[in-house]
């Protein structure tokens, strides 16, 4: 017990890297230390008390302080399989005599057990009989990870206080050591590639079993498993995430590989959440345009790409925002609409930044009108041009109201089947003017929301004319 109590393992931020002493035993503790794993004959507390001496004819015991009992993290997943093993005695709470019985656990009566109705559950048994075939993957990523935290704790005194991070020195010492640490953990406990890639499978299945059965805990805690496997993996074979996404690929019923079900990428999601709605404005908007601007659902997919490659993704924070919003129409959800308008505006500028740089025209200390001007001009569309010169006066609001601009521009008529095309453009200029110098307090909710479409339709009519 000294051997373990003054090691000096738990502190290496202050000794460095240490050796667990259960990995560098002296030969005179070892008889008095068991470290293998596996199922065994339960043994009562009481039992392992040590007589130490006596005193009035009485043993004093040790309490237990000198055979402390030591877990690996994993075996949480073992306990809560066999938690979830039992039986259910269904029975009728209301009878009085039968439910002392059950209460006192008589039942060995025949006409007891005749009323009473049972629901056995044997997965979570078969689930820890699955768990122990894999002890020594469980064991190999417990080391990994107990080893790489050593050495990460043994320079955490180098970090930067200001940005939080390691200096490049130790990050790429840190790098090699766990890539050595993830070769040192499979050979120590005779572990394959091939067996490392079927126990993240196999995980995914238990984390989908504690997903739906609970408790929550234990699924972070086999999302927390999988990913230190899969870093262990990437290590040893060099494949990525995409690699192994094929391998795993889906289980347990869902549409899509399984490791993106636990380790779900936020600008995924929020892209296909956002595809949909582009898609609803699309059909309503843009079908019927003329050259460049009618867009079909591929032309959506082909837009995010656009934004993804150009880390736009504003975009996908703004129509999360819009969901969680909703269609609600009261003081504070009015003033979180009428700021993601002005959101959506910057963005719709940003969006004209980079086609503008496309055209190779230059953007620094150019306002949203001449960039506009200058976009369409680029794209040949002389005509639109034109038109956004003739119109510009509509987009001030410095002797007239925002609500008698849009009531001005919603009129015009001028540029024939690109009329959609200029009336969005416009409403682009005079709706951010106004929304973020002096508000959109006088709008309702319809209103707004009707601005959230112009500003998204005129965002996807700028990345038209590229």
């Amino acid at each position: 017990y000294y051997a373990l109590a003054n090691n000096t393992w738990a502190s290496s931020s202050v000794y460095g890297e240490q050796v667990h002493p259960l990995d560098a035993l002296d030969p005179k503790h070892a008889p008095f230390i068991e470290i293998t794993t596996g199922a065994s004959a339960h043994v009562p507390w009481d039992e392992l008390k040590t007589p130490l001496w006596e005193s009035d004819n009485k043993p004093i015991n040790d309490g237990r302080q000198y055979a402390p009992f030591f877990y690996h993290h994993w075996q949480v997943f073992l306990l809560a399989s066999l938690m979830r093993t039992g039986v259910k005695i269904i029975f009728n709470p209301e009878d009085e005599a039968l439910a002392d019985a059950v209460w006192k656990f008589e039942l060995d009566d025949p006409k007891v057990r005749g009323r009473l109705r049972t629901d056995y559950n044997l997965e979570g048994r078969h689930e820890a009989r699955e768990i122990r075939e894999f002890a020594d993957e469980f064991n190999a990523v417990a080391y990994f990870e107990a080893y790489f935290n050593n050495a990460r704790n043994a320079l955490i005194h180098n970090v930067d206080k200001k940005t939080g991070r390691f200096c490049s020195k130790d990050w790429k010492y840190l790098r090699a050591r766990e890539k050595a640490l993830a070769v040192e953990a499979m050979t120590r406990y005779s572990v394959s590639p091939a067996e490392l890639l079927k126990f993240i499978e196999r995980q995914c299945d238990w984390w989908s079993t504690a997903t739906d059965r609970g408790p929550k805990l234990v699924a972070d805690e086999y999302k927390r498993n999988i990913a230190s496997a899969l870093d262990m993996y990437f290590h040893v074979t060099g494949e990525t995430f995409e690699d192994v996404l094929a391998k795993v690929g889906s289980s347990r019923g869902y549409f899509k590989p399984i490791l993106k079900v636990i380790f779900p990428s936020w600008i995924e999601e929020q892209r296909e959440l956002a595809e949909l709605s582009l898609e609803n404005w699309v059909n309503q908007r843009m079908t019927a345009l003329p050259k460049p601007f009618t867009m079909t659902k591929a032309d959506v997919s082909a837009f995010c790409d656009w934004i993804d490659a150009n880390n736009l993704h504003q975009i996908y924070w703004q129509f999360s925002r819009l969901i969680e919003l909703g269609r609600r129409d009261d003081d504070i959800h009015r003033a979180a609409l009428a700021a993601e308008v002005v959101g959506l505006a910057n963005l719709a500028e940003l969006v004209a930044n980079v086609v503008a740089e496309e055209h190779k025209v230059k953007t620094r200390g150019a306002t949203l009108r001449p960039k506009l001007w200058n976009i369409a001009s680029a794209a040949k569309l002389q005509r639109l041009r034109r038109a956004l010169e003739k119109f510009h006066q509509r987009t001030g609001t410095g002797k007239s109201t925002l609500k008698r601009r849009l009531a001005q521009i919603k009129q015009i008529k001028r540029g024939g089947k690109l009329a959609p095309v200029l009336r969005a453009l416009l409403s682009l200029q005079v709706i951010p003017n106004e929304g973020s110098h002096l508000g959109l307090v006088r709008f309702d909710a319809d209103e707004l929301y009707d601005m959230v479409e112009t500003m998204v339709v005129a965002t996807l009519m700028i990345w038209r004319m590229r």
